[in-house]
Formats: C-alpha cells, structure tokens, sequence
C-alpha cells in the first residue's frame, strides 16, 4: 500500500517537485506552506511522514513548530527536516530527537538522494510497527467526541455529521466500553479476524478508519453480519455501500422501483427488515444483497492505512437483522484480497474517484459488453469525474471501476486529470521535471 508523504515548505517550486518525485515513486503526497495547514493536514492527509522546512510563515521558530507536530498526533509520524545550509543543521542532535525527527537532508539535493532518505526512515517506522504492542485509546486529550452513527442500510443523503462543512476533520475513535483496542498501524486486520475464528469467538468487532465505521458481527467464530456507517458524506466508495446498491445490483429490485419502495416502507428498523417486513423482496434477495454488501464492507475496512478498531464480546452485543448468514472468516480474507490486488491494478489508470474521463474520439461500442457501453455512453454526454458515473449507474463502486479501467486500456477514453486537488500530477504536465538539485535556494538561505 501506498505509504502518505506531507511535504511542508514555503517554496512552491520545491512543494512541487519535491511532491513530484514522492509521487512517482509510488508514495501518496500532501503539502503545506504554513504552520496552520501544517496542522489541518496533520489530522485530514494522516502523513506516515513529514518533510519539514522549519522556516514558515506564522511559525515563531523550528522548535516551535515540531513541538506542535509532536502535539497534534499521538502516533507522532517521524520528521525529516530540509534545512538550507545557512540552517546550521547537519545531524539530529538530543533536542531534535525527541521532537521526532530522524533525519536531515540539505538542500540543495537530488532526487535520489531525497527518495533514500524517505525509504530508510520508512523502512525503519515499519520495523518498529510490527514490533509495537496495542495502543489503548482511552486518552481523550488526542481525540475527539464521536460522531453520531447511522446504519448503511439507510437510502438517501446522510445523516451523520458533515466535517467538511464545519471544517473540522474528523479523527478516528471508539467510546468507551470495549475489552480490546488497538491502532490498525499495529495489528493487521486480516490476523484479528482468523484469530476470532480460530478462538471461535462471538462478539461485535468495530472499526473505525476516520470516515467509515464497519461493525463485524462474529458468532461462534463466523461472521454473521457486516454493517457500515458513512459518517462524514465521504467520497463515493463510501456512499457507494449503502444497501440500497446492492438491491439493484443483485436485481432484488430496480432502478426505478428503489426510491418508491423505500418510501412506502419508511419506518424505525433497518432498510432490509422493513422491505421483507412489507413483502417487497423475500429473506433470499436479501440475504444475496447484504451478502455483496458485507464483501465490499470488508474490502475497505481491510484498504484502510490509519484507524482504531475495539472488540464488544460476548452474544448480548450482536446486532439485531432480518437475515444472519454465517460466513466464512477464510472465505470473506480470500475475496478481499484479490479484490484490494484488483484495485491497485485499476488504480493505475483510475487514481481516485475525483479523477475526470472523456471520450478519446467518438464513442465507438465495437466489442464491448453491456456495462462498458452504458458507461461509455454516459461519457457520451461530456467529460464527467468517476463519482459522477458511479451516481448515474446502477452499477457498483468498484464495477464502475473496473470498467473504467477497460475502456482506459483499450484506447475507448482517456483521463482529462486526475482528480488531484494539489495538482502534483496531471496528464497535462510534462514529463521533464528539473532536478531538485537545480532549484536556487532561498534569498533568506
């Protein structure tokens, strides 16, 4: 999995070229330019990393700012300080230790030398994850309320509290109550969940990544039911798991009939039980919706890089539902990873669901299936971005995706940008990039 990058510097030029080479070496790249964006993306981006210029605007001096860096997460990512050579920086003294910085690389340097530096720090942050013990997340100091949460199951506009609208980003956390917590970055999800199985264990498990919560359902060792909650709106991967999708994916119910059916049923109780409840679809359709659904629950609770998850043990904690199927911890791990090794192929031509796509020259549907031509089509109508696609199509998520991804390959249509709000990477861009041993340093260096 791509590992995330926070590039922090007053010059664009070397925000850009610096983020530029991250980027193509496969690494996930966010910047800043001041000590309050320093701090938002602290908390929204979750950097494994920090590149620091330790002179910023609205920064009192280094120190201060890495004081800062130290504060504003418990897992303190570790720092790299860029210094100029007028810094009078040329090693990591005790001081500069504690405040979590591993390294120093002066500019001007090369690209290279940049790329050695962050893949032996994080190379070394791995090592020491996978020795790391389970972090408790009882300190409220690093954290904040949680927020309401609201079944999946639930058709329409979410209910949960927008962070992006009151501009406070939302960092993951669980309430109180649960026999085990721990940090995703120390334990991998895959292992807990053959350890419930192999402990036959029966409980609810949760997890929360920050804009998506999965509550597991185990009993006796499987998994009887899966449910989401989109807490924050979030892109449309997220609004994409909402079982209403699924319905008409798995032609429990059509396009048409879906907004209707919900409407008559509107009630307490979940979406499922209510439309079994009223005889629109029977326990089967439903079983086969929900069962597609816990899949793709399960996919992107395992794509997570940062959250927490805590356990609930024992039979009282289970959810209530209309259908308990039990499925197979094996059976559930073996489907998620070929999909994640799927989506890390697909990604390679559709990077985000910001990304935007048009038709290369005209729509031509010569040997296509059905799916490809009816997104071929909408395109047809102008260039529009993947979440758009994914509102307008009865398709899934990840099946809008993957026929992206065909038509990408095949030559049908082509990537106008990608999505990338910071602009580091775009089809329009030249590939020759200067060297960052090429940038003149700073009149204040």
């Amino acid at each position: 999995m791509a590992t995330r990058v926070l590039v922090v510097d007053d010059s664009p030029t070397i925000r850009r070229v610096v983020g530029a080479a991250l980027q193509r070496a496969g690494h996930e790249v966010a910047t800043a330019d001041t000590a309050a964006d320093v701090s938002a993306q602290l908390v929204a981006f979750v950097p494994d990393l920090v590149l620091l210029d330790l002179t910023l605007p609205g920064a009192d001096d280094g120190m201060g700012l890495l004081e800062q860096i130290a504060r504003e997460r418990a897992w303190s990512p570790p720092v790299v300080v860029m210094a100029a050579r007028s810094d009078g920086l040329r090693g990591v003294d005790e001081r500069l230790r504690r405040l979590g910085v591993v390294d120093v690389i002066t500019k001007p340097f090369s690209p290279e030398a940049l790329l050695a530096v962050v893949r032996h720090t994080l190379d070394k942050q791995a090592a020491r994850r996978r020795q790391g013990a389970l972090s408790d997340f009882a300190d409220d100091e690093h954290t904040v309320p949680a927020l309401p949460r609201h079944p999946s199951t639930v058709v329409g506009p979410p209910t949960a509290v927008d962070v992006r609208a009151t501009g406070e980003p939302r960092r993951p956390r669980l309430p109180e109550g649960f026999s085990l917590v721990g940090e995703l970055a120390h334990i991998a999800l895959p292992e807990l969940l053959q350890l419930f199985k192999l402990q036959a264990h029966t409980g609810l498990l949760t997890v929360d990544t920050g804009d998506l919560c999965v509550d597991v359902a185990f009993e006796d060792g499987a998994v009887v039911g899966v449910v989401g909650a989109d807490v924050d709106g979030g892109p449309a991967r997220r609004g994409g798991l909402r079982l209403g999708r699924y319905l008409v994916a798995t032609g429990a119910l059509d396009a048409a009939g879906l907004e209707p059916a919900v409407a008559a049923t509107a009630g307490p109780g979940l979406l499922g039980e209510r439309l079994v409840g009223a005889g629109v679809i029977d326990a089967e359709a439903l079983r086969r919706a929900v069962a597609e659904q816990a899949q793709d629950l399960i996919v992107e609770m395992l794509r997570a890089r940062r959250g927490v998850f805590g356990l609930r043990s024992g039979a009282a904690h289970l959810p209530e539902a209309p259908v308990r199927p039990g499925w197979s911890v094996d059976g559930l791990l073996f489907e998620a990873l070929r999909r994640i090794d799927e989506w890390a192929v697909i990604e390679r031509e559709v990077p985000s669901f910001e990304a935007r796509f048009a038709v290369r020259d005209v729509v031509d549907e010569r040997d296509l299936s059905a799916e490809e031509v009816g997104v071929l089509q909408a395109l047809g109508d102008g260039p529009a971005r993947v979440r758009e696609l994914v509102a307008r199509s009865p398709l899934l998520p990840f099946d809008v995706c993957r026929v992206l991804y065909r038509l990408a390959v095949l030559k049908r249509i082509q990537r106008v940008d990608d999505g990338d709000p910071l602009r580091l990477v775009s089809d329009e861009r030249s590939p020759a990039e200067p060297l960052l041993s090429s940038i003149p340093r700073r009149s204040d260096a």
